[in-house]
């Protein structure tokens, strides 16, 4: 492995939602979150959605306004 996220570190463990090209797409309690798949650093851009698909086109995904409608949306994919 070339990185891991320890249960009780510094870090809250992200629900993985997707995995694409690189990018490690899922959610925390703060939020969607995009991590770099080879460092397991924070992604500059934040998603406003959590996808469940995801080409390089397009994620798809519930939109991340918390408002409990399950809303789904499309946004860019994170570079």
């Amino acid at each position: 492995p070339k990185w891991q996220i320890i249960d009780g570190g510094a870090r809250e463990i992200p629900e993985v939602s997707a995995v694409f090209h690189g990018a490690i797409y899922g959610k925390t309690s703060n939020g969607p979150i995009v991590l770099d798949a080879v460092t397991g650093a924070d992604k500059p851009d934040s998603p406003v959605l959590i996808p469940t698909l995801v080409n390089e086109h397009v994620g798809i995904g519930k939109l991340a306004d918390d408002s409990g409608m399950g809303t789904i949306g499309a946004y860019p994919p994170v570079k």
